[in-house]
């Protein structure tokens, strides 16, 4: 069991990833989780471009990189928001 102390507070950095993903998803059209999945080759699955769109934790680099570049973006969101 990981203790809350090892964890760190993201809190308003991955707010503000989740509003740019959620920005980038409605500017292309809002394509659904399989489309998205289609689009990277199914290099990853629906499942984890859903996870990575909800963003309800940090996303690993790769699949946030796959899923940014499915929805035609030329750079990530925000430098990735200082999540480290």
């Amino acid at each position: 069991m990981t203790s809350t102390a090892s964890q760190r507070p993201y809190g308003p950095a991955l707010k503000h990833l989740r509003y740019q993903l959620q920005l980038l998803h409605r500017q292309s059209g809002e394509p659904s989780f399989r489309v998205i999945a289609q689009r990277t080759a199914k290099a990853i699955s629906h499942t984890t471009a859903g996870n990575v769109l909800r963003c309800d934790s940090v996303p690993g680099w790769g699949p946030l990189e796959l899923v940014v570049e499915a929805l035609g973006a030329t750079r990530m969101p925000s430098a990735s928001c200082g999540l480290r």
